[in-house]
């Protein structure tokens, strides 16, 4: 069996998730292979494509996303979030992925104006897509937050400042639905708060949805010898380590930089016990020294052993998420044997229980999420039980393996139909 999984990004947790299932996969006997507008550092080249096209692939894709934004320019965008037009040209994605001849087309993210929707419809071997967030369901943002106009047609966005009932978001999401209402596109969820989404939505409503969470390798993310992976990193092995990180997370609001910071006010009596860690895209670390806690700052890690030597020498992860379609930092630090503090928030639950592997905090109390922080870390003896859960619960759920034999029946499945 041929499976050709594709992806537009090759940075971002998506294209974690797509690499580790493609690797787990391809152990497992499926022939899987990747085809995006960009180099995948994780897919190993034989089972790598890259589109092509009569400019270079890179060109051609910068080129063609330009020519979808220009239609954002006419709105004011109020807040930093994502948002995806469709493409203006043809992608060209249907006959590259015929030369590859796959049996199973597996969509992951396909945002920021890479496929449009009737190529999806045009595929002629069963196709299934992932959702990794909500961009597919509606006019174009992916984490609508507390608007449910997605729910019937779109219009009047909030992402885009509009009051038009028939801007760009209308136009986008009329589009999906003649290409894909009453499709057979198959819907696979890494959360049962996604699937809820797309059940909500105007599009999907009527669809049936599996759940397969991500996986992750736990030979790669395991707990190690706190004191060891400190002294590793040249964290002081004498306090405690608070980490916080996402890709770009001063850039997207959706990530909650300003509840972490309002937390670590409230736990500022700590500032002689406590250290913060940092990961990601250049930090604003200065708002956290002002407030009187050493920091220190890793950066963007680029390999998924530094990344998980980092978890395992943390003391707790924090991730003040305003949402989240699955949380797979969450899932990281538990891999490692690292409790999490979060708020309640969208896919977070099916990773963390609260007071068994980390605490849930009510949206958006960064009160409650302060003094969660405090009750992990309070008591040695239930730290080292929340500790054990974490580790229990990645190995019972998440293994990447396990999740590959689930899409692996999925395929078989569609095959057969």
């Amino acid at each position: 069996m041929k499976v050709l999984q594709i992806n537009s990004n090759n940075s971002g947790g998506t294209a974690k998730a797509t690499a580790r299932l493609h690797a787990a996969l391809n152990l497992i006997g499926v022939d899987s292979n990747i085809l995006s507008k960009d180099d995948f550092p994780l897919a190993h080249e034989k089972t790598f494509q890259l589109i092509k096209n009569k400019i270079t692939s890179k060109m051609a894709a910068k080129i063609k996303s330009f020519a979808a934004r220009i239609w954002l320019k006419f709105y004011n965008k109020k807040n930093g979030e994502p948002f995806s037009v469709l493409p203006c040209f043809n992608d060209n994605i249907n006959a590259a992925a015929e030369k590859i001849l796959p049996d199973i087309i597996h969509l992951q993210w396909i945002g920021d104006g890479f496929m449009a929707p009737e190529t999806i419809k045009n595929f002629k071997k069963p196709v299934l897509m992932t959702l990794h967030d909500s961009g597919i369901f509606t006019g174009g943002c992916h984490f609508p937050l507390q608007c449910t106009r997605y729910q019937d047609s779109c219009g009047s966005c909030p992402a885009l400042n509009s009051n038009n009932a028939n801007d760009l978001s209308y136009q986008i999401l009329k589009r999906k639905k003649n290409a894909l209402l009453n499709s057979k596109l198959t819907l696979v969820s890494p959360s049962r708060w996604m699937a809820e989404c797309a059940k909500k939505s105007s599009l999907f409503c009527n669809a049936d949805i599996e759940i397969i969470p991500n996986g992750i390798d736990l030979k790669i993310f395991k707990p190690l010898d706190k004191s060891y992976a400190k002294r590793v990193l040249s964290l002081p092995e004498n306090k405690k380590i608070l980490l916080f990180g996402a890709l770009r997370y001063n850039d997207f609001p959706i990530k909650g930089y300003p509840f972490l910071i309002s937390a670590l006010q409230k736990l500022s009596c700590h500032k002689n016990e406590y250290e913060i860690a940092t990961f990601g895209s250049a930090a604003k670390n200065d708002e956290i020294e002002n407030l009187g806690f050493k920091t220190h700052s890793f950066g963007r890690l680029n390999d998924e052993i530094s990344l998980a030597l980092l978890y395992a020498a943390a003391d707790i992860f924090i991730t003040p998420s305003m949402t989240e379609s699955f949380g797979l930092t969450a899932l990281e630090a538990i891999a490692c044997g690292t409790p999490v503090a979060a708020f309640a928030v969208g896919g977070i639950p099916d990773i963390i229980e609260d007071k068994f592997n980390g605490i849930l905090a009510h949206p958006f109390d960064e009160s409650e999420l302060a003094a969660g922080i405090e009750w992990i870390i309070g008591y040695n003896d239930r730290y080292l039980k929340l500790s054990s859960n974490a580790r229990a619960k990645a190995e019972k759920e998440f293994d990447i393996i396990d999740v590959a034999r689930k899409y692996q029946l999925l395929y078989n499945k569609l095959l057969c139909n």
